[in-house]
């Protein structure tokens, strides 16, 4: 049976691989600041489509779904929260939904229910370590990943690129305030790379791979990777010596969890067209920011 606890740290899962990752990350992290637990409130995946299907069990994870019974609503199923003793409706609220929350807001959260996306790394820094563990991939996975994983270790410099279009294309991304990554950008973050590593081989990963394979041209060896599941690609991101990345949070946490000291990783210096708010807090200072604004701008994609 249940236990109630009042020192739970409740997250919202929501979103694509990459969103539920930074907010696994996030409610780890106040956990272990607040030596709470961490519980999964997963609602808002059921009945999902596209690319929100609840993807943590690709991670040896350790955090339990949290009941129904005791979460706060969240515009789901209203009628059964007010059922609830008051007692176990008085969660503190957190939420980012695009701001920059202060990291000391995070210290000491008991009994607190996380709602957002807190797409930084700076919520859980001082816990890389233990995130980077529960973030370590489990065995199973397909023949063709390791023949990929062969492919990429013969390789002494090689490089992930991550070409995010799909909902990023006119007519999903409608308010536009997305910046997309046009091809001047991937080539110009390869060229970056090939300064200090000339003797580069690329790998291509993308939702569209019939558009990049005749659109995507370097002056490197280069690979087309498809078929796998995410959490498959995102393991094979992770594999290559360097990255560069789309905006998009999945091939973010492909870079970040990169174990080799040595890697470079290039980005756009802000996932928006606007700059402010925590959109340009996702980038960390030590990666390569190419600006929107060089002459490689990344611009809307035009249909192929």
């Amino acid at each position: 049976m249940y236990s109630f606890k009042n020192d739970a740290i409740a997250v919202r899962i929501v979103g694509g691989l990459g969103n539920q990752m930074f907010q696994y990350a996030t409610g780890r992290a106040i956990a272990l600041e607040s030596d709470g637990h961490l519980e999964l409130d997963l609602r808002a995946l059921y009945g999902q489509r596209g690319h929100e299907f609840y993807g943590l069990d690709a991670f040896r994870i350790e955090a339990p779904m949290c009941p129904k019974w005791r979460l706060p609503n969240d515009g789901i199923d209203t009628r059964s929260t007010l059922r609830m003793p008051k007692f176990l409706r008085r969660y503190h609220r957190l939420q980012d939904f695009g701001s920059r929350l202060d990291p000391s807001q995070l210290v000491q959260c008991r009994n607190t229910w996380l709602q957002g996306y807190f797409q930084s790394e700076v919520y859980f820094a001082k816990h890389s370590d233990q995130i980077r563990r529960e973030f370590r991939f489990k065995d199973e996975h397909s023949k063709a990943v390791d023949h990929w994983l062969a492919r990429i270790g013969e390789k002494r410099n090689s490089v992930s690129v991550h070409v995010r279009r799909g909902d990023y294309l006119p007519g999903f991304n409608e308010n536009r305030s997305i910046a997309t990554c046009g091809v001047g950008y991937f080539q110009a973050a390869v060229v970056r790379l090939a300064e200090t590593a000339p003797d580069l081989a690329v790998f291509v990963f993308s939702d569209d791979t019939s558009w990049v394979r005749e659109n995507l041209k370097f002056a490197h060896p280069t690979e087309f990777v498809s078929g796998n599941r995410p959490d498959e690609d995102m393991r094979l991101m992770a594999a290559c010596r360097h990255n560069v990345i789309a905006n998009s949070t999945f091939s973010w946490w492909g870079a970040w969890l990169n174990p080799h000291s040595d890697k470079q990783i290039v980005a756009l210096d802000r996932w928006r067209y606007k700059s402010g708010g925590a959109s340009d807090w996702i980038v960390p200072e030590s990666w390569i920011k190419l600006p929107v604004s060089d002459p490689y701008r990344a611009g809307p994609h035009r249909p192929s």
